[in-house]
């Protein structure tokens, strides 16, 4: 059994992984602003699974930095969308 925080970075990396082909639909189908804001949306879900496993393993800082940027990214890339 590995620590808690693993299952979170494999979910860190199934984010990137998810915006990574979301980037390559963005090319293939000419819809790029959906896309676009596709990758935005999985590359903070990717920063919070991020900042969860740093939570669990008791760095709190590194936590609350990638908490920070998911949410700013969020935040602008919705605004940017709408």
């Amino acid at each position: 059994m590995g620590h808690p925080s693993q299952k979170y970075f494999r979910l860190h990396q199934l984010m990137l992984f998810l915006s990574v082909v979301s980037a390559v639909c963005a090319i293939i189908y000419h819809e790029t602003s959906f896309w676009i804001l596709f990758i935005f949306y999985f590359l903070s879900l990717s920063l919070l699974f991020e900042g969860i496993a740093y939570r669990l393993m008791l760095e709190s800082m590194q936590f609350y930095k990638q908490l920070i940027r998911a949410i700013i990214l969020i935040v602008f890339s919705t605004m940017l969308y709408f």
